[in-house]
């Protein structure tokens, strides 16, 4: 399974990955999970 989220802009991503609310429960998120990876990607146009 996958699951993709968008994010604004890279600066946004950074402050909610750094946010406390967020890092409290990383443990238990990264436990639940058998592999666990964040892959920043950037969005390349279609070719027309």
């Amino acid at each position: 399974m996958a699951m993709l989220v968008r994010q604004s802009s890279v600066a946004l991503f950074l402050a909610f990955a750094s946010h406390d609310a967020y890092r409290a429960g990383l443990g238990h998120r990264t436990a639940a999970l058998e592999d666990a990876r964040l892959l920043p990607l950037t969005e390349l146009p279609l070719p027309a």
